[in-house]
């Protein structure tokens, strides 16, 4: 079978598409978003309330004010190991409440 001159691999056109449509935001968001719990493991995760990026900041809204005190601690480490994750640098810094 022959390949058409104008063919592209589909991956390519892909990133073509989220680039044309601005999408890249959107799925670092949630690329961060799905690795909090994986990241900070379930203990973290159950006392999560709320997870959101804006403008390089990632707010976390917490059910108890020990883990909140406990992680505002590692908060350099947070942004570290969420970054690693993710691949790049997606966030600068956290804000937990």
């Amino acid at each position: 079978m022959m390949r058409n001159s104008n063919s592209k691999p589909i991956h390519e056109i892909i990133k073509e598409l989220i680039k044309q449509q601005h999408l890249q935001p959107g799925l670092d968001t949630a690329k961060v978003i799905l690795a909090w719990p994986e990241v900070m493991g379930l203990n973290v995760a159950k006392e999560t309330l709320k997870v959101s990026i804006h403008n390089r900041i990632l707010y976390v809204s917490l059910r108890s004010a020990i883990v909140r005190s406990e992680l505002m601690m590692l908060r350099t480490d947070i942004v570290a190991a969420l970054n690693r994750k993710v691949g790049y640098s997606i966030i600068d810094n956290v804000v937990l409440r």
